[in-house]
């Protein structure tokens, strides 16, 4: 990986970039919710920890449904669950919220770059 000189005007393109971001995340923050999926999806906007989302979600009451042997019983949400909910694609929920957690998600993950966040941000 290259490396980036530490010059003033790099640095300030820099915290341009990361105010850019945050500004994104703190107007993401504001949209106004419709379900359980966009309360995770800001959640984990605003935290990007799957643990600590599903944490949340639990403590303020919320429950799964699940299905077995022709049962439908609830529990609490688990990581799994929270993760599932951001990579999937047929959870209906604000596709704003969907996208740029999926892509925060991805990035803490290694599998998207800084570059993808900040596209993201400029939208």
């Amino acid at each position: 990986m290259k490396k980036l000189q530490l010059t003033l005007t790099n640095i300030d393109n820099r915290v341009e970039e990361l105010r850019l971001i945050k500004n994104k995340m703190l107007d993401l923050l504001d949209i106004e919710i419709d379900n359980i999926y966009d309360l995770i999806l800001q959640m984990y906007i605003e935290i990007q920890s799957v643990k600590l989302v599903a944490e949340y979600i639990n403590d303020k009451g919320f429950r799964i449904e699940t299905e077995f042997a022709d049962k439908v019983s609830t529990r609490k949400y688990i990581s799994n669950d929270i993760t599932e909910i951001i990579l999937s694609n047929t959870v209906e929920c604000n596709a704003e919220l969907k996208q740029y957690a999926k892509t925060l998600f991805n990035y803490n993950k290694g599998r998207q770059y800084f570059s993808d966040l900040l596209k993201l941000a400029s939208k």
